[in-house]
């Protein structure tokens, strides 16, 4: 290290100036050589772990190669065996059909217009068909006539604000995901599936539709899924805060034909006394008493509406 002012004055004071100068003149020689010997091995250990660390990134990165080129070379043989697999097989050709068609749809739709591509959509999937044939004629030309004021509602958004319908749905979806956000709670009816729930609490839940063929559903059961089924029964179950209502058909008409509706097996699992059950077959004081008791019910609510708008 170099001699301090402090070191130098006590040597020049105890041993003489001559011996002075020569004792401080070989301490800064050797403090200029371990230095520099220092920086010339600072330097040499540097680019040694520069050398280390390059060998290292193109050692990483031949690895990388080596086992991306074996994974597409797995999923190319996988695909080719999919597709061999599938071209004797009575879905494949529908399959691939399907598969043209949406990746055709995708890339059309950043391109060309909301209407055409919209038009071309509802034409190819023959909903209004669909609708007429599964519904009564007024309720099929009632929906109908909701799909096309959407339609109609999201081309005139797309051409003012000159949105793809690419852009059209990620605004709604960012929509959807800040009217969630909302703080406190909100006085409107919220619509939503089962599996969108998952994470949510709602002050009163309607479970629509608890119906065999649909909660469980019918592949679910062909199939041996029941316990996924009954999972997600529970999911909408556990949502409700303060009331659970769950409510099934009587029947149903599908394809043009009234079908008679079985209850959920997951209703009878609950616990029964728990449930208070309305629209079935009782005595008439019973029908009475219950009667009775929603009207009250009405009432109470009407008045604290009421009461409210007053404040």
């Amino acid at each position: 290290m170099p001699v301090t002012a402090k070191l130098s004055k006590l040597f020049y004071e105890r041993l003489g100036e001559q011996i002075a100068d020569e004792l401080v003149g070989w301490f800064n020689a050797v403090d200029a050589t371990y230095r520099s010997d220092l920086r010339e091995l600072n330097e040499l250990n540097f680019a040694r772990f520069d050398a280390k660390l390059e060998q290292r990134f193109a050692q990483f990165e031949l690895k990388m190669e080596q086992r991306f080129a074996q994974f597409e070379l797995k999923m190319e043989q996988r695909i080719a065996a999919f597709e061999a697999g599938m071209e004797h097989h009575k879905q494949y050709e529908p399959l691939m059909t399907f598969c043209n068609y949406i990746n055709n749809l995708q890339f059309r739709a950043e391109r060309e217009s909301c209407e055409s591509i919209m038009q071309d959509l509802l034409q190819a999937i023959a909903y209004e068909a669909y609708l007429f044939d599964a519904e009564e004629a007024r309720a099929a030309q009632s929906k109908w006539s909701n799909v096309l004021d959407f339609v109609g509602w999201l081309n005139k958004k797309a051409e003012a604000d000159g949105k793809t319908v690419i852009e059209l749905t990620q605004l709604i979806a960012l929509l959807n995901i800040l009217e969630g956000r909302d703080e406190g709670e909100v006085d409107v009816v919220r619509l939503s599936t089962l599996h969108a729930s998952k994470g949510l609490e709602f002050g009163h839940v309607f479970l629509v539709g608890i119906e065999e063929g649909i909660l469980p559903h019918r592949e679910s059961v062909e199939n041996g899924q029941i316990e996924e089924e009954r999972r997600l029964m529970y999911v909408g179950i556990t949502r409700a805060q303060k009331s659970l209502t769950l409510t099934h058909c009587k029947k149903r008409k599908r394809a043009g034909e009234w079908q008679g509706c079985e209850p959920s097996r997951f209703i009878d699992e609950l616990a029964q006394e728990d449930l208070r059950v309305s629209g079935r077959e009782s005595d008439p004081a019973t029908q009475k008493a219950e009667g009775t008791a929603k009207l009250d019910q009405l009432k109470a609510m009407l008045s604290r509406n009421k009461a409210g708008a007053e404040n």
